[in-house]
């Protein structure tokens, strides 16, 4: 944790020392403000803001459910408390490691969907077969699944703000709205699933894998926000 909190640090202040501030937009590019009821009617009624929030709402469910309690079921099964919890550190590193090049590739190729479509049938997959895998598999799967976890929140909430209608004026709003949406399944989800550990340890995975499908359901109705999809000029 010290070092995990070194890191944050040292890119806090690398960011206060680098990054400028970007100047502040209005309506009209000067420094005015939107007010809060007008920012919510314009953005409430965009289908794709809601539907990216849907997604996001699934995905976080099945990752949020799952790192909460594997450690437990591992060390439930036979593992060393190390060995379960190492599980645990192996995705998150990877997770913070995969967060760049995911972003990079989707705007390299210019098609946000393309990339995270086949993200979310991995993680669907890899948390279903946590039920039913063990020793070095549940290594390969969860790198599978991490490597691409803060990537994908990360290209998510981009495409909240590239959607048509939202730009730099409602920004907030839709990142705000995304958020609240998410939340309620990192919220419900662990409870839920834990709830079914007394039938079979093993149910709550295929719970979670549930919630990763609603993601898949909802992000086929999100637009594409990519480069390549936008009319060129």
């Amino acid at each position: 944790m010290f070092l995990y909190g070194g890191i944050s640090v040292i890119v806090g202040l690398l960011w206060l020392l680098v990054v400028k501030e970007p100047a502040r937009l209005g309506l009209a590019g000067s420094g005015g403000s939107v007010p809060l009821r007008q920012s919510i009617s314009h953005v409430f009624p965009i289908k794709t803001i809601w539907f990216l929030g849907l997604t996001l709402l699934g995905y976080a469910g099945c990752i949020q459910g799952m790192i909460g309690y594997l450690p437990t079921y591992l060390r439930d099964s036979g593992w060393t408390v190390a060995s379960a919890d190492g599980t645990l550190a192996a995705f998150n590193g990877i997770s913070t490691l995969g967060a760049i090049p995911l972003a990079l590739l989707a705007d390299k190729l210019g098609l946000k969907k393309v990339v995270l479509f086949p993200v979310l049938l991995i993680t669907i997959v890899g948390v279903a077969l946590l039920s039913v895998v063990d020793n070095a598999m549940v290594w390969v799967l969860m790198i599978m699944v991490g490597l691409s976890r803060d990537g994908f929140f990360a290209i998510s909430f981009t495409m909240s703000t590239e959607t048509e209608g939202i730009g730099v004026v409602y920004a907030g709003t839709a990142i705000g709205l995304v958020q609240t949406i998410l939340n309620v399944g990192s919220l419900s989800s662990p409870p839920l699933g834990n709830s079914l550990a007394e039938a079979n340890p093993g149910f709550p995975f295929f719970l979670w894998a549930a919630f990763g499908l609603l993601a898949l359901v909802a992000f086929c109705f999100v637009k594409e926000t990519g480069w390549k999809h936008k009319p060129q000029l």
